[in-house]
């Protein structure tokens, strides 16, 4: 007889298998067998008419516990207590036949009531059931075989080796099942509650965070993405991202931003977006690398530029005013000028008026003496007393230039009122159609205090330069800054040379495209290394107290991401500093209609050192 192929492991524990026969010498020959010791002499006759041979079969076979019941009610009850003990039996030969209680067959459904795992060896020579109705009864699994006597005992040990391997296997892919089970609920409830984080994070970011798939859906929104947009959550996820804006050039700005970005980089968009009741709001887009795989997506991060826009406005109208308020004193002092001697010529013209009524009283009184004959000589005395008195030669010489001096004055206090006017009006963010020489000059008149007695102002205006579509109020701005900047700087060179004064140079030239205004100064010039940093926010070469350094930072701002124009700076330390503004030569309603477009592009400042 051939032995069983599965040998013995090291410390392994017995196998315990359970045997459910009526006959009691049944039972032994099973444990013999198993055991793998031949039989005795007088069971050689009982050994080969139930398993067929008298062969001995090999001692490799795995070690096992037996177990007898008699009856099939005794089995189920060990089966039972098996379980509760946590020491189930890893197999069972059971008997088709054991009058008077069960048969196999309703014993084998019992077992498997208490232990489902339990793996049976029906034992029979005879069957009160057809094959086919126990099948039907056990179900088609592989937890029942067939044993048909007589049968050779290397079956036997086979059929023991094999399910009991079956039930340790199956025990070990429990266990290990088991412990995946845990391993997955402690993993799913560890990934619950960083997503449960990340959900926090991600309600409580004020700016909308958006994810996009690979069709360009929305797939996700936070909290402040919805009320950024006036939709729910729920009602943005699976809807195109055209949704957040009406804007075509917006929408196809951001489409392509989408569309650039790859796997390793990020990319920033500004464009209009469109609320839900239809309302625009300027926004910036920050939008990451791409996540490839089945669910292919990228994340938006949406900042409303709103307020920012409102703070920038506010910003330059407060950095106006704060130039406004620097030149107060100066342009006091130079509307006080003219005023005092319109005052002065006011007053004499009064008195001059005054003397001149005394005179032509008493001459009015001489010509009625004469048209009635009877001049005296008192009243021609009187006559030619007043006209010395009032001297008329002098008042005829001086009273055209009192008037023509006091008209002089009106006209430069009106103009000075005028260029402040213009000057600190806030005007609207809408382009217009703009005299870029009116501007200047406004802007020289404003800050004459500041240039008046450290420079001379030389203008080259070019007379073939059109109007400029531009935003009035804040290229003024931007004059300003550049020449107050220009006086400062010709102030300090002047304290360091014998000259009484400098030279700033202002200048507009037209060319095809665009106009371009230059204003150069014989100042101390900026250094190399300053020259990379002077539009920077907050950055300035004066001493404390004298500037902000957010002068250059509000001009590059405006003149590059406002009026899509550029701006240069070449300066030369002692030799002085000249900055050149260009700014496109669009017709009024093509500036009017791209100002979207302009805003998505970013051009830089240029300098030139």
């Amino acid at each position: 007889m051939r032995g069983n192929q599965m040998g013995k492991t090291e410390n392994e524990p017995k196998r315990r298998i359970l045997i459910i026969d009526d006959n009691t010498a049944i039972h032994e020959d099973y444990k013999k067998v198993l055991k793998g010791v031949a039989s005795d002499s007088e069971l050689d006759q009982l050994e080969a008419e139930m398993f067929g041979s008298s062969e001995t079969p090999l001692n490799d076979s795995p070690e096992y516990e037996t177990f007898s019941a008699f009856q099939g009610r005794d089995g189920y009850e060990m089966v039972k207590e098996s379980i509760e003990a946590n020491n189930p039996f890893d197999m069972a030969f059971v008997d088709m036949r054991m009058p008077p209680g069960w048969d196999g067959l309703e014993t084998i459904l019992h077992l498997w009531k208490a232990d489902p795992d339990l793996n049976v060896v029906i034992c029979t020579a005879f069957s009160d059931y057809d094959w086919s109705e126990v099948a039907t009864k056990l179900g088609t699994n592989d937890k029942w075989l067939i044993l048909k006597k007589p049968f050779d005992p290397a079956e036997v040990c086979q059929l023991a080796g094999a399910l009991t391997e079956k039930r340790k296997l199956s025990t070990a892919l429990n266990t290990r099942l088991s412990w995946l089970e845990s391993e997955v609920r402690a993993r799913t409830k560890e990934i619950e509650a960083r997503e449960e984080r990340l959900q926090t994070v991600l309600d409580v970011a004020p700016d909308g965070i958006v994810t996009i798939n690979q069709r360009g859906e929305i797939e996700s929104a936070n909290v402040a993405a919805a009320a950024m947009f006036g939709y729910s959550q729920t009602e943005m996820q699976g809807r195109p991202v055209d949704i957040l804006t009406s804007c075509d050039d917006s929408l196809t700005a951001l489409k392509s931003m989408i569309e650039q970005v790859g796997l390793q980089q990020n990319r920033t968009v500004d464009c209009e977006c469109q609320k839900s009741c239809g309302a625009t709001f300027p926004s910036h887009w920050t939008i990451g690398k791409r996540i490839d795989g089945p669910g292919r997506f990228q994340t938006a991060i949406v900042r409303d530029e709103s307020e920012h826009e409102r703070m920038r406005a506010n910003l330059a109208q407060a950095q106006k005013l704060e130039a406004v308020g620097q030149l107060a004193a100066g342009i006091a002092h130079e509307i006080n000028t003219p005023a005092q001697f319109v005052g002065e010529n006011t007053r004499f013209l009064k008195d001059a008026f005054d003397d001149i009524g005394t005179t032509l009283e008493s001459l009015q009184r001489l010509v009625d003496k004469c048209d009635s004959d009877s001049l005296a000589t008192e009243e021609k005395e009187a006559a030619k007393h007043a006209i010395d008195q009032s001297d008329i030669p002098y008042l005829v010489s001086e009273i055209p230039k009192a008037i023509d001096q006091s008209l002089d004055g009106i006209s430069r206090i009106s103009a000075i009122v005028r260029a402040m006017k213009g000057f600190s009006h806030p005007g609207s963010a809408e382009m217009a159609l703009t005299n870029i020489h009116e501007c200047l000059d406004n802007t020289i008149t404003v800050c004459q205090t500041e240039w008046k007695y450290v420079a001379e102002i030389e203008r080259n205006y070019d007379e073939c330069l059109a109007l400029v579509p531009c935003n009035a109020p804040e290229i003024n701005q931007v004059f300003i800054n550049l020449l107050v900047n220009a006086a400062h700087a010709v102030a300090d060179s002047l304290e360091k040379s014998t000259e009484t004064k400098g030279n700033i140079i202002v200048s507009t030239k037209a060319f095809s495209d665009h106009a371009e205004i230059t204003i150069q100064d014989s100042g101390v010039g900026i250094p190399k290394a300053n020259c990379s940093r002077i539009f920077d926010p907050f950055f300035t070469t004066k001493e404390v107290g004298k500037g902000t350094g957010q002068g250059l930072s509000i001009a590059r701002s405006i003149i590059v991401d406002k009026h899509n124009g550029k701006i240069e700076v070449d300066s030369r330390p002692g030799e002085g500093t000249t900055f050149r503004i260009q700014l496109p030569l669009n017709r009024g309603e093509e500036v009017l209609s791209s100002q979207d477009e302009n805003s998505a592009h970013q051009p830089l400042a240029e300098m030139v050192v």
